[in-house]
């Protein structure tokens, strides 16, 4: 699960990269606009989804910790652990998702000049950097949470 969902966090920062590529060239004309909006739509959506099953893949592993814990009657430290790495993750992920949101709906403001042109840019260039950032600070957990699931499972099979 966690190769997967680091496969799918650099999957989103590739289409976010075309995404702002796209953008830059769009007062250029040759289309631009139509592909920079379609890799817009596919990268937001993949990063959403991304941000969502990692938050949710740390709530499901402390739950499974939680039960083993008390089933058990050992582990404490390691729940606390999981608890720990799960409150860590939660600002980048629920970040990521909220900037990338208002990014693509100021998009269309940008688009209908409602909005000025420079704002949805500079929410762009914000968007990659921080989808660059979240992934490592999450990439990083993953890892760690999946040591420590390990690490539990060996202790209980002794």
């Amino acid at each position: 699960m966690t190769i997967g969902l680091l496969t799918l966090h650099l999957l989103s920062i590739i289409g976010i990269v075309i995404t702002v590529f796209y953008g830059i060239h769009i007062p250029r004309g040759g289309g631009a606009f139509g592909h920079h909006f379609l890799y817009a739509l596919g990268a937001s959506t993949l990063a959403v989804f991304t941000h969502t099953m990692t938050y949710f893949y740390f709530v499901g592993m402390t739950g499974n910790l939680k039960r083993a814990v008390e089933e058990h009657g050992r582990g404490q430290d390691r729940l606390a652990e999981s608890r720990r790495i799960k409150a860590k993750v939660m600002p980048w992920a629920f970040g990521g998702m909220l900037l990338l949101m208002v990014t693509f709906i100021l998009g269309g403001g940008a688009h209908t000049m409602a909005v000025p042109g420079w704002v949805h840019g500079g929410l762009g260039y914000s968007a990659l950097a921080l989808a660059v950032v979240a992934f490592l600070v999450e990439g990083y957990y993953l890892l760690r949470q999946n040591s420590l699931v390990n690490a539990f499972q060996k202790e209980l099979s002794r």
